[in-house]
């Protein structure tokens, strides 16, 4: 994969027994976080010029912004950020930079970007957490999932950009799901399932992959298949790429212990190859 000039890639790694952060052009990588907190999800927002992120510190978890060097470093949210496993949970920014969705157990709240005004815009009618939550481009909708204590049960459902319910459009099987990214003109959505429905206190997935799916036809497509995703993997955290020709990911082994890498692979190739980006790397964020 060549690098491209205008494009950085913020992934997460390990060190020291907790989450960092950094970014790289794939030409060198610089920190955005160290290992003195547990730090995770990177979001670069390029017209607020700040890289988002969850951070744990004092045994709580907030969203923080940072300059795009890891400078200045600012506490975004007013409450915690809680719920199912919080390495798992995700946040989103709009497309301006100038507000932020998160979610916290059952609630789903909007602030904006120096953290003021904080306010929430969406409670689960049955008690499930919210866990991933995806704002579109263009802010009409946000995209949820919702799941109960142990990670399942999990729903997909579509609320417009107050919060009003409008849809689900996954529920009713088992095993976990996540994902969660919109393509830019809203008619695509990424998600993971697994398929395998396995289900165990660990939140171990035996074989997890990635589907598109196409709210002009209500139809799910599975693109881990398409892109032959090896028989003992997983395939986690989908990302369209800055202009949707592409989708970047997460794969590694099911057993809970391997070395996790980042692949991307080219939807305008028929072959659907598979490309390695980044070994030893996590929670892509590609902008």
């Amino acid at each position: 994969i060549r690098a491209n000039p205008e494009y950085r890639y913020h992934y997460v790694q390990k060190e020291d027994g907790n989450f960092i952060i950094k970014s790289t052009n794939l030409e060198e990588s610089i920190y955005i976080t160290t290992s003195i907190h547990s730090s995770w999800r990177p979001h670069k927002n390029n017209i607020a010029q700040k890289v988002a992120f969850f951070q744990t510190i004092a045994g709580q978890t907030h969203l923080m912004t940072a300059n795009l060097n890891g400078e200045n470093p600012q506490q975004i949210s007013q409450v915690p950020v809680n719920g199912f496993r919080p390495d798992v949970m995700d946040f989103d920014w709009n497309t301006n930079g100038s507000q932020f969705i998160f979610p916290s157990f059952d609630k789903l709240y909007k602030v904006n970007y120096d953290g003021t005004g904080q306010h929430q815009i969406f409670q689960t009618p049955d008690g499930q957490f919210i866990t991933k939550c995806a704002w579109s481009y263009d802010g009409s909708r946000i995209a949820i999932v919702t799941n109960n204590n142990n990670g399942y049960n999990a729903k997909i459902s579509i609320l417009d950009g107050n919060g009003n319910f409008i849809e689900t459009i996954f529920d009713g099987q088992q095993g976990a799901v996540g994902g969660l990214d919109w393509s830019i003109t809203g008619d695509r959505l990424l998600y993971t399932h697994d398929v395998s429905g396995f289900e165990t206190s660990n939140y171990r997935q035996l074989d997890t992959r990635i589907f598109i799916y196409n709210f002009n036809d209500q139809t799910s497509t599975d693109f881990s298949t398409l892109s032959d995703k090896p028989i003992g993997t997983i395939d986690v955290d989908p990302q369209f790429s800055p202009n949707d020709a592409e989708i970047i990911f997460t794969n590694t082994a099911n057993d809970l212990i391997s070395v996790k890498s980042i692949y991307i692979v080219d939807l305008n190739d028929a072959e659907y190859t598979r490309n390695l980006v980044l070994f030893n790397a996590e929670m892509i964020d590609y902008e």
